[in-house]
């Protein structure tokens, strides 16, 4: 069993993480400590010995590509 998690990186930077379909939520200031928050949230909400042995991270990203740059006008956002 793995848990499932949406990765998102935050505009003052570092990362938020939630589970999909559990009540799990953290943060980190980089990768390696989201990842370690990832393993010690999973481990406390479920308990050491029903916790999954995988967790499956989508890192979910923003942009905006503009089909027509020239067109582009910042006050018509």
């Amino acid at each position: 069993m793995a848990i499932v998690f949406t990765i998102t990186e935050k505009i003052r930077g570092g990362y938020t993480a939630s589970a999909i379909g559990e009540a799990i939520a953290t943060e980190g200031k980089d990768i390696d400590e989201l990842y370690n928050n990832i393993r010690t949230s999973t481990i406390d909400y479920f308990g050491a010995e029903l916790a999954p042995n995988t967790a499956r991270l989508y890192f979910l990203r923003e942009e905006v590509l503009y089909i027509f740059p020239d067109r582009f006008d910042a006050s018509n956002n």
